[in-house]
């Protein structure tokens, strides 16, 4: 599990209360084993034992719980199965995807199952928050077999569990197959622990798994889609060693990302290290990122964080970016199968700010103007 999961998982609710008539669920966030414990502070864990304790306080009994998310190794299903309670796993994608038809018919049918042979007994459901893809199959079952209006379900969901399904496409998906999507709700505003990018972002399935913190993995198009607005140090030691480090101090390689040395563009930049961001553009409705390199420590093993300022910058013109678009013009690197583009981060002298503030200023009046005629 990564740093990106435990930073919105640390502060989500573990499970508030049952949704109920006649049958229950009782919406969680996954449970996360012992072996979780090193990144976990002790008031912040939710073992399976705890879920446990929490149903005994209650005096209920959860005789089913429902493992929506895409990994088994958040925690051990037989510290479920030893308490009496039936696990089931059934993967719902999430990234961005509603559970399908089959996944919601599949979800309908083991839990209507098991009602009719067990209904005095709670059916425990959980993604990864807790939120989405548990709200959208609690609320379908409550459409398609209690005959609740889909606008009742969402807001019985989102009463036992705050603030309910927050994506707006699960929304419109919900109200698509049960209403009229016109009269879809809009998301509601997010509590500070939320961070909506995170849901549904932060699990592989089992055999792709994603790097620990402090490991190294590939940079795949899954990380590329997370990487909005997030400071990253950047090593580059030699062809295809290339890695970043972000603040967690996880580290993860970098394919087909080329750094030719200026004096021979043949070989390849090493024991060189850069500090930048990366952020997300848009462009013709596409989102580019682009890692904007603003810093560098570390310069073909010389030390050059200590120098100027503006000599480092220099040397990131000089020496990291133009070297790349050398090669470009000779058709040696292949912009389109790099992961992200590179650019150096533009500065300007404080003296000059008001100036550039005051030109964004006049063309965004301008264009505002003239998009009103």
């Amino acid at each position: 599990m990564e740093k990106v999961l435990l930073k919105s998982w640390l502060s989500v609710p573990h499970c508030q209360t049952e949704v109920r008539r006649q049958r229950r669920f009782l919406p969680l966030k996954t449970m996360l084993g012992p072996r979780y414990d090193s990144q976990v502070a002790e008031e912040n864990r939710f073992h399976p034992s705890m879920l446990s304790n929490y149903l005994k306080s209650l005096k209920v009994k959860m005789g089913l719980l429902v493992d929506l998310t895409n990994t088994s190794r958040f925690y051990d299903r037989n510290d479920i199965e030893k308490e009496g309670i039936k696990y089931i796993k059934l993967q719902c994608k999430g990234h961005g995807e509603c559970p399908t038809t089959e996944n919601t018919e599949t979800f309908i049918r083991l839990c209507e199952r098991f009602n009719e042979r067990n209904p005095p007994e709670l059916i425990g459901v959980h993604c990864t928050h807790g939120f989405n893809r548990t709200g959208f199959l609690i609320c379908a079952f409550l459409v398609e077999k209690m005959d609740w209006s889909i606008e009742a379900a969402v807001a019985t969901f989102a009463q036992a569990r705050p603030p309910g399904i927050y994506k707006g496409d699960y929304l419109k998906e919900l109200f698509r197959r049960y209403g009229d999507i016109e009269e879809a709700p809009p998301p509601p505003l997010l509590p500070d622990w939320c961070f909506e990018d995170d849901e549904d972002e932060d699990e592989e399935e089992d055999g792709k798994k994603e790097s620990e913190p402090g490991s190294s993995a590939s940079f795949g198009k899954r990380r590329k889609e997370r990487l909005k607005l997030v400071m990253y140090m950047m090593l580059i030691d030699g062809t295809n060693e290339v890695f970043m480090i972000d603040r967690d101090n996880s580290v993860f390689h970098v394919s087909n990302l080329e750094f030719p040395f200026r004096k021979d563009l043949r070989m390849h930049l090493s024991n060189t290290l850069l500090d930048g961001e990366m952020i997300i553009d848009r462009v013709n409705g596409q989102a580019v990122p682009r890692y904007l390199i603003y810093d560098i420590i570390k310069f073909n093993a010389q030390p050059v964080g200590d120098c100027d300022f503006n000599i480092r910058l220099q040397c990131i013109e000089r020496e990291i970016i133009n070297p790349r678009h050398e090669k470009m013009k000779t058709g040696l690197i292949d912009k389109t199968q790099e992961p992200f583009s590179v650019r150096n981060k533009p500065f300007f002298d404080i003296y000059a700010s008001r100036k550039q503030f005051l030109e964004i200023l006049t063309w965004k009046y301008f264009h505002v103007m003239h998009r009103g005629l």
